[in-house]
């Protein structure tokens, strides 16, 4: 089976910080996901509403294109996100392999963002990443739960609560993954915040459509599971509400606003989220590929 991509991001190679880079991406933007996210603003998640052009790619055109597309091995690494990356798990560890032979490009770091819910469903085996030549590569995986309990998750997602309790079984999978493979590593992602954290005030806040009070902040409890996680993680952060570009932006606020699932609230004056400074906040782009490129996730 043939991966479908975002046609500008099949691949593309970017650099951190803009002006003067010193640290370089490689990006694979997978279209698909097995979420339906409200508050999705990625044209990958909903390419038919977007004008997006697809490509499609096998694992050799994906193995081919990386390694002649990275210019900086010793500075670069690769990101796998979308849409669902593990939706192409099958091929995704064909590409793998074959870049763990690749004597130029083996050593570079690999960036997977999910949801888990394969994984945590055990269609996806993180085992398979133990075997050779795989494991020699390093990957970092982003795990981004959807809310701090099954309600929110499924107001965010318009998906069964069900759902949610694979995305807290795959944490404890990362974790036993990690015990026997070193190069394993992930952070745990609150996949979806207020605009602002740090005790800011959020221009946009996501609220329960029933009685207008606030997600996340604990107004209402966390799932016993995603507070034992989320006391635990050793790395976590938050990804607050993307401000898109102006055309993709105005279909989210029209999909979760007054119009739609209702769930965003308090534009212009805001409200002061994050109180607790329970939520830290995801490194820069910059700090997040020096990091990666760096080895200090692992």
């Amino acid at each position: 089976m043939k991966v479908k991509f975002r046609k500008k991001y099949a691949p593309y190679y970017c650099g951190y910080p803009l002006k003067q880079p010193e640290y370089f991406e490689l990006r694979w933007d997978v279209i698909d996901c097995v979420l339906r996210c409200e508050f999705c603003w990625s044209p990958a998640s909903r390419p038919e509403n977007m004008n997006e052009t697809i490509v499609q790619r096998n694992a050799t055109e994906i193995y081919d294109e990386t390694v002649k597309n990275i210019k900086y091995p010793s500075k670069s690494f690769i990101r796998f996100t979308g849409g669902e990356p593990t939706i192409y798990w099958k091929e995704l560890i064909q590409v793998f392999s074959l870049l763990a032979d690749n004597k130029r490009v083996g050593n570079i770091p690999i960036l997977v963002q999910t949801n888990g819910i394969l994984i945590g469903s055990g269609e996806v085996d993180l085992n398979e990443l133990n075997r050779q030549p795989t494991a020699k590569l390093r990957f970092l995986f982003e795990l981004s739960l959807k809310g701090t309990n099954d309600v929110e998750f499924e107001i965010l997602t318009t998906k069964p609560k069900k759902l949610y309790e694979h995305q807290l079984s795959a944490y404890e999978k990362f974790k036993t993954a990690q015990k026997t493979n070193p190069n394993l590593s992930f952070v745990t992602v609150l996949g979806i915040y207020h605009s602002a954290i740090n005790n800011q005030y959020s221009k946009y806040a996501f609220v329960y459509p029933s009685d207008g009070h606030l997600m996340f902040d604990k107004h209402k409890p966390w799932h016993h599971k995603f507070e034992k996680i989320w006391n635990e993680s050793e790395r976590k952060w938050v990804e607050p509400l993307r401000m898109s570009p102006k055309g993709v932006w105005e279909n989210v606020v029209k999909r979760c606003g007054e119009d739609g699932a209702r769930i965003l609230k308090y534009f212009p004056n805001g409200v002061r989220t994050n109180p607790g400074f329970v939520f830290p906040a995801k490194p820069k782009g910059y700090e997040y590929a020096r990091g990666i490129v760096n080895d200090e996730y692992w």
